[in-house]
């Protein structure tokens, strides 16, 4: 039986994945409660810790620090031995500005474990789990970007960890020295950008 459950960036989750008897039930939504706590950007230098989801440089900003990176945490509150075969993490690219696909590359995201709280300077070049990652955004459309990150998950249930989070910068540059801004910023779970799209993790049991 296949049950689609919504996550979102961080959300507690209210149902859970798995079902029983009277054939294949139907993709069921789930109300997760939105809080901001575990998410946000992290400067190179500078600033450690600013609110939002941003990734790339500042550098029309003479006094900032180094490039962004964006880090998103989503809660997995699954029964015990649940068997997940998909999971797709969805966030709405909200503003571009400058040329960061020009000039920086494509919008990468990495799997981590940064931990219960928020991120930190430290997290910023921190080893990712895993050695690829995938692309989340090849271009400066506004518009809901998509990535397969089923296996991400699966691992972070394989290791009991209670949480999947996720860490986002351009490569192969995060940020370029031509006197201008160069960000993607994508909404995060308090809608700071008006677009509504807030984060999702969307997992198929």
């Amino acid at each position: 039986m296949r049950k689609h459950v919504a996550l979102v960036s961080v959300g507690i989750l209210l149902g859970s994945c798995g079902g029983s008897g009277g054939g294949p039930p139907s993709p069921t939504p789930v109300v997760a409660t939105l809080f901001s706590s575990q998410e946000g950007s992290v400067e190179a230098v500078g600033n450690n810790f600013v609110g939002g989801l941003v990734c790339g440089d500042n550098n029309a900003n003479p006094s900032g620090g180094g490039p962004y990176r964006a880090f998103l945490t989503f809660s997995l509150s699954l029964p015990s031995g649940a068997a997940v075969t998909s999971a797709v993490l969805h966030l709405r690219q909200a503003n571009v500005a400058g040329n960061p696909y020009t000039d920086l590359g494509t919008v990468l995201v990495e799997h981590v474990d940064y931990g219960a709280s928020a991120p930190f300077k430290t997290n910023f070049a921190q080893a990712a789990l895993d050695a690829t990652g995938g692309t989340l955004s090849a271009n400066s459309t506004l518009e809901d970007k998509a990535l397969d990150v089923t296996a991400s998950v699966q691992a972070d249930l394989a290791a009991a960890r209670t949480r999947s989070q996720f860490r986002l910068r351009f490569t192969p540059l995060d940020g370029n020295a031509d006197g201008q801004d160069d960000l993607a910023t994508f909404e995060n779970a308090t809608n700071d950008q008006g677009t509504t799209g807030v984060p999702r993790l969307v997992v198929t049991c």
